[in-house]
């Protein structure tokens, strides 16, 4: 995991603003380039969203999100189409991180 990544992530998760390069969070949202890639409802849960850009780094960090909360890296590329546990994901749309089942 990169470290910008560990980071903006663990400072998300705990609720604490930081920005390291081109990742922001104040602590109830975390963006990636301006772009919301996670925000946490009313009720805590945390939804995640590619935003519409399924780019590695994009990937990378929201790997690295849920690695650290739920101790998984659910996203992966297969033949160039971005998949959440195997199956084929929406890029802008927002999923649920304690499952990360679309």
């Amino acid at each position: 995991m990169r470290q910008v990544t560990e980071q903006t992530c663990k400072a998300f998760l705990n609720g604490d603003s930081l920005t390291v390069g081109n990742t922001t969070t104040d602590g109830q949202n975390l963006w990636l380039h301006g772009n919301l890639i996670a925000t946490k409802d009313a009720r805590g849960t945390i939804l995640i969203s590619f935003a519409g850009y399924p780019t590695r780094t994009t990937k990378e960090r929201l790997n690295g999100l849920c690695e650290l909360a739920i101790n998984k890296r659910p996203f992966y590329t297969e033949q160039f189409v971005m998949k959440l546990n195997g199956v084929a994901i929406d890029d802008d749309t927002f999923y649920p991180l304690p499952r990360c089942q679309p």
